[in-house]
């Protein structure tokens, strides 16, 4: 007998072979997008990019309902209602509390409507996907159910993004235009930002302090620190139909500069830049909303052909549109004044006896040297603390680090603090930094007062170029662009190079020491001082040494075994402790050698003071202005302090006065405390405990180290009354970890290194 074919079985089989085929490809895309946070790539020659869950779900829910509506017809609804019972609606019920139990969380921060919304639309989009199968394979139920867990998952992280559902001006600049995490710097997000509506807030006053030396009102604008391609600069925000007008007193040869871009689409609108003035109106600029830069920055530069009294406005032209454009660090700039530019260089994990002006014998430093020669080298500097964060944050603010609060990976520095970068802009300078350390990303806080903050982002090393961060010479070539760029203005310049820091990956031709981990640090030491001696030379060449103060140092040593472990944030013994500083002043200090201990934590202050801008007014470090023209000074006792993350939280607190450097661990606890004790005189590695036989000056130290911190917890507590979190999300902790700054499984939680 021959065998009956049901073609139309053998059809709707195909469809839901097809669905399911559909159903795992979307699934890939959500998993990629979910956890990749947006991705770019080729197959078989075909771009391939999503930065979002919803087109891809959509598509399937679509082809989904569209296949139940021709089944349903066939076989009826309510057979294909039956096809839901008894599984469905509690699937559809665990997907909806799922949902809810994220949101109780804390990882959605979307208006309860939303809410709502969503898990509406989540059972709506279970049901359809139910229903297309007919409720009849098995395994057709289970690719149903794959769908539906893979929709909850986008709903939930397109829910976790606010700005998706609440956008006010103040947070228009969100990750949009960031660099994605791991991609290379110059590189925007894969698919690019979507225009979304935002809402125009009332009349705003700018004050000179947030956005260059203009100030004003205006409407439809807001203030921000805004990021395209890992360049954060303060910028207006301006909407269409919004504007800032400032009144300025126009000097003779004065010219407006600015950075201008742009997010979402602008429609027909233009951006205009117009001065008003004796009656008459001059536009310096102008470009329609397509025209305008989506990244990089463009810089403009406006010579002007009046003085006197007048008025500049900012404005975006009437358009029905949902995007923005941004004016980053709008000034009025005129012929420079006699104050010197000073340029603060930052050679991350440097420590002083590896370097030949510190007494090292083998050829690490050759340039740094010779450089050394016509600058004022401070022989004894030690930093106070250990590792990158809390050292960082008393170079920043000249505050203690239990002052100043940034002591763990997830500790930002609070807004409240004065800091370098803030006191040089109130005089007048503009500021600038060039970052390669992703510890000091400006949502920690450190981005207080620069005009442009350009944070380079980490690469994957290659067998060409094994290191993870871009190399000095890069790096320089960034410094001699900036500086050229802003010549003709007072600055500021904050450069922070990784060179040094772990994993040692020297170049070639330098990897001459040996093969042990102390010889690879000897060989990216040497690399680093030959790039420094390159830009030494460069700026010599070009003038800008004849009026600008630049300063080496580093936020801390490096460990090679000497007390039990490698790398650093691990003790407080003088490998980890003691840095190079340098200072080179226009015409002034050559060949000066200063012996007295200083403190990182002096740095501020002594910037501060030869530069002419307003001392801190909470500052704990000293001004070194005196010491660099020759005035003999001694430098009171200096602390040092360092949380550590093996063991998570242990505290080690040091003091280094005279010959002596005390070292107490966990002070004020009854059984976990420890007493050190080294003549460094004698001493000079810090191997020999003699605490035992000298209890008295343990006991008067010991007592130095509890007033101490006393004094810096109630000086925090009237500082910071609020802490400034730093969550630190899975990306950034797999990031750190790779490179050292986490152990294995931690959480960030008072740990780093």
């Amino acid at each position: 007998m021959a065998e009956i074919r049901d073609e139309s079985k053998g059809r709707s089989d195909n469809v839901r072979f097809l669905l399911g085929a559909l159903s795992v490809a979307v699934y890939a895309d959500v998993a990629a997008s979910v956890f990749l946070r947006g991705y770019s790539a080729k197959v078989l020659g075909m771009p391939m990019a999503a930065t979002s869950v919803g087109m891809g779900l959509l598509a399937l829910v679509v082809l989904l309902a569209a296949y139940w509506i021709w089944s349903a017809g066939k076989a009826g609804i309510g057979e294909s209602i039956e096809g839901l019972l008894p599984w469905g609606p509690f699937a559809a019920l665990a997907g909806v509390m799922m949902l809810f139990t994220t949101a109780q969380a804390g990882a959605i921060k979307a208006p309860m409507g939303a809410y709502v919304w969503a898990g509406a639309l989540a059972v709506v989009a279970f049901v359809v996907a139910w229903m297309a199968t007919g409720g009849k394979p098995r395994a057709a139920r289970a690719v149903v159910f794959v769908i539906y867990l893979a929709t909850m998952s986008a709903v939930a992280g397109s829910l976790s993004t606010t700005p998706l559902w609440e956008r006010p001006a103040a947070a228009i600049m969100t990750a949009e235009t960031a660099t994605q995490p791991g991609a290379a710097a110059g590189t925007e997000a894969p698919g690019g930002p979507a225009p979304v509506p935002v809402v125009k807030p009332p009349t705003t006053t700018v004050g000179a302090d947030r956005i260059g030396v203009l100030a004003g009102k205006g409407s439809g604008m807001s203030v921000e620190k805004v990021v395209i391609r890992g360049d954060w600069r303060d910028a207006a925000v301006i909407l269409p139909e919004g504007f800032l007008s400032t009144k300025v007193r126009l000097p003779e040869g004065a010219k407006v500069t600015f950075s201008a871009a742009a997010r979402g689409d602008l429609g027909e609108s233009k951006a205009v830049v117009t001065l008003v003035h004796g009656g008459g109106q001059q536009v310096l600029w102008e470009k329609k909303g397509g025209e305008i830069s989506r990244g990089p920055w463009e810089d403009v530069s406006v010579p002007l052909t009046v003085s006197g009294e007048g008025e500049l406005v900012f404005e975006v032209t009437s358009s029905k549109s949902d995007g923005a454009v941004f004016f980053a660090n709008p000034r009025l700039r005129v012929a420079r004044g006699k104050r010197p530019n000073v340029i603060l260089l930052v050679n991350d994990t440097m420590r002083a006896d590896h370097l030949g002006l510190y007494g090292y014998n083998k050829a690490t430093s050759a340039e740094i040297d010779d450089a050394a020669k016509t600058g004022v080298v401070f022989e004894d500097c030690i930093v106070q603390a250990p590792w990158t964060i809390p050292s960082m944050g008393t170079i920043f603010t000249s505050l203690y680090p239990t002052t100043h609060g940034m002591v763990a990976a997830d500790k930002g520095l609070s807004p409240l603090l004065d800091t370098l970068g803030e006191a040089f802009n109130a005089a007048g300078f503009f500021t600038g930094c060039i970052q390669t350390n992703p510890n000091l990303s400006p949502e920690a806080g450190v981005a207080q007062g620069f005009n442009e903050y350009r944070m380079i982002p980490m690469k994957r090393p290659t067998e060409e170029d094994k290191s993870f961060y871009m190399r000095a010479q890069g790096v320089n070539e960034l410094v001699e662009e900036w500086i050229h760029a802003h010549r003709d203005t007072t600055f500021f310049l904050y450069v922070h190079y990784m060179d040094t820091h772990m994993p040692y990956t020297p170049l070639a031709e330098f990897d001459t020491f040996g093969p042990d981990p102390e010889s690879k640090y000897n060989g990216a030491l040497a690399y680093f001082s030959h790039q420094f001696g390159r830009l030494f030379d460069r700026l010599r060449a070009d003038g800008v040494l004849d009026d600008t103060i630049v300063v080496l140092t580093s936020d801390h040593g490096e460990q090679f075994w000497e007390h039990g472990t490698a790398r650093h944030g691990n003790c407080l013994h003088a490998e980890e402790l003691n840095v190079p500083l340098v200072f080179w002043l226009p015409g002034a200090g050559e060949g000066l050698r200063v012996g007295p201990r200083v403190g990182a934590i002096d740095i501020a202050p002594t910037l501060v003071a030869i530069a002419g801008a307003k001392p801190f007014a909470e500052a704990q470090g000293v001004s070194l202005a005196g010491a660099l023209s020759g005035v003999s000074f001694q430098r009171t006792p200096l602390f040092g302090e360092l949380l550590t993350y093996k063991p998570v939280g242990e505290f080690l607190v040091s003091l280094t006065a005279g010959q002596y450097r005390f070292i107490i661990d966990n002070p004020g606890s009854d059984w976990m405390t420890r007493f050190e004790l080294y003549d460094m005189e004698k001493d000079k590695g810090e191997y020999v405990n003699i605490a035992r036989e000298n209890q008295g000056t343990v006991a008067a130290m010991k007592g130095e180290v509890e007033a101490y911190l006393a004094a810096q917890r109630a000086l925090h507590k009237k500082l910071v009354p609020e802490e400034f979190a730093f969550p630190i999300s899975e990306d950034r902790q797999r990031m750190l970890r790779a490179i050292g700054y986490l152990s294995p499984g931690a959480d960030g939680e008072g740990s780093g290194k």
